[in-house]
């Protein structure tokens, strides 16, 4: 059963991850076109804009995809779930124009109050725009998420990521016109591919209109509207106060770096998330639901705290061969912005009990205190010790984010976590880490070399540990031979000296 449940959680998670890391990672592979044609300071000016149309989508989305994912699986019938889709959209969009006719008037308030002048009001007009097509298209892709259609939420995350990258090319490599370059191409990516999928969706589901499902489903929603906007400070509020205390050259690496970090989540976090946030509602109506969790958050710890390290142990090589050496300092501050990741990335799991119990009014209390504190030490840090103070900030106010939210948690809804694997995995990858910092070759090949050995490393010394159960050495030892008697074939097929049962049965010329 639970085997049969993971290989479910992998597929769907591995089908997402591709969708949510293509369209998340443009801004990742075109970092050599970036920081090639904008200086720092533009980078950073860019930065400001990205986090205000953040927020601002919190203000638009209404939070309502979480409630398209609970109300959508726990409905009954087919037309009530049609109801929830089509009611979604429908309204969502009435209510999306009326918010963006009434804020685009006050894009100078904003160049003025973010950046400090008015020449760039016309950047922040295009983000607000931007804005209501990517929240638009963003409900459509979670309404896909709730349906399981996993492979047509990759296939338009993929049509977005490509328009999106052949725009990038066009407004910045070749016609240089700067960051309005960026924005021109969020926009018609989000346009087109957003207005093909919300057609597609009420094509299938007719329009109707349901003001009761609706009406529930807000009161459910809306309190993770400050929930979230608790996690944006914890997040992504340093750079307005790094604004205050430094210029925009300082919040421009700060952002590369963070970007770097941010990887852990696009490529692992994020895909498990869009699953995992609907499958835990399905998981809870098994039997053995609590040991689905279990042995599912343990898991999880591995992959996050493997792909982190390797993020963090690979920093200083990713940042040198992707970025123009005016960027390089960035690299220093990857390690710490990882640690902050990975105890972001864990609030997945230790708020599992609070969204079971459909308690998500007790999310604002965990995120307020370590939003608090986050804001206090930004301002006590961040003067003395600039961008550095802003990472550790971020890694100290994470940790104490999940930590309550898992004592909240786990008062609703207790759940055995397997503490000395998670204590094993987290030991390893801190000792693999301070071994590899220590690596100092002025050769890129060695460094990597002997980083990627370390790297590799890191499941052998678990297994030293006795980390694993006896049920998983089987299935890694049945799986690993299936796949070396599957790489054995291939190699005789592709053999020089192989010969096909066609030649056999071939006559001879004779």
């Amino acid at each position: 059963m639970l085997l049969s449940e993971l290989k479910k959680l992998t597929k769907h998670t591995a089908i997402y991850g591709i969708g949510t890391f293509a369209s998340r990672s443009v801004g990742f592979f075109m970092l050599p076109v970036y920081t090639h044609f904008l200086l720092p300071s533009d980078y950073g000016i860019l930065e400001l804009i990205d986090l205000t149309s953040f927020i601002l989508i919190f203000v638009f989305s209404l939070a309502l995809d979480k409630a398209v994912l609970r109300f959508y699986n726990l409905s009954d019938t087919d037309l009530d779930r049609k109801s929830v889709i089509s009611s979604s959209i429908l309204l969502w969009h009435i209510y999306g124009l009326i918010v963006l006719l009434l804020i685009l008037p006050l894009a100078g308030f904003f160049s003025i109050t973010v950046i400090g002048s008015a020449e760039y009001s016309r950047l922040f007009l295009i983000a607000f725009i931007n804005v209501f097509l990517v929240s638009s298209f963003s409900l459509s892709k979670t309404i896909l998420r709730a349906q399981n259609r996993s492979y047509v939420f990759t296939l338009y995350s993929l049509g977005y990521t490509f328009v999106a990258v052949i725009f990038n090319i066009l407004f910045i490599a070749i016609l240089q016109v700067g960051v309005i370059g960026y924005l021109y191409a969020t926009l018609i990516g989000s346009a087109v591919c957003g207005t093909i999928l919300v057609c597609k969706l009420l094509k299938e589901v007719g329009f109707r209109i349901d003001f009761a499902i609706f009406r529930q489903m807000l009161r459910y929603a809306i309190p993770f509207i400050p929930s979230s906007l608790l996690l944006f400070v914890l997040n992504w509020s340093d750079r307005y106060i790094l604004r205050l205390f430094r210029d925009l050259d300082e919040i421009g690496l700060y952002a590369l770096g963070y970007k770097i970090g941010m990887v852990l989540v696009f490529l692992v976090v994020m895909p498990f998330d869009l699953i995992w946030s609907s499958y835990i509602f399905e998981a809870s109506k098994k039997l053995d639901a609590k040991r689905i969790y279990t042995i599912f958050s343990t898991y999880f710890f591995f992959v996050t705290w493997l792909i982190g390290l390797g993020i963090a142990i690979f920093a200083e090589e990713i940042i040198s061969v992707m970025s123009d050496p005016k960027f390089y300092e960035a690299h220093r501050l990857v390690p710490i912005i990882i640690l902050g990741m990975l105890f972001m990335t864990s609030i997945q799991i230790t708020r599992i009990g609070i969204l079971i119990k459909g308690k998500s009014k007790f999310l604002p209390l965990a995120n307020g205190i370590a939003a608090v504190l986050n804001i206090l030490l930004n301002f006590f840090l961040i003067p003395k010790i600039g961008m550095y103070g802003a990472a550790i900030t971020t890694a100290i106010s994470f940790f104490v984010c999940t930590l309550l939210l898992f004592l909240m948690s786990q008062r609703m809804y207790h759940i055995e976590f397997e503490y000395r694997r998670i204590a094993k995995i987290i030991g390893i990858a801190v000792g693999i880490f301070a071994v590899a910092y220590m690596v100092t070759s002025e050769s890129l090949l060695v460094n990597v070399i002997i980083k990627a050995t370390l790297l590799l490393s890191f499941p052998i010394f678990l297994m030293l540990l006795r980390f694993y159960s006896d049920d998983e050495i089987f299935i890694i030892k049945k799986t690993t031979a299936a796949g070396l008697l599957s790489l054995r074939q291939r190699l005789i097929l592709w053999s020089p000296w192989h010969v096909s049962d066609s030649d056999d049965a071939r006559p001879d010329d004779d």
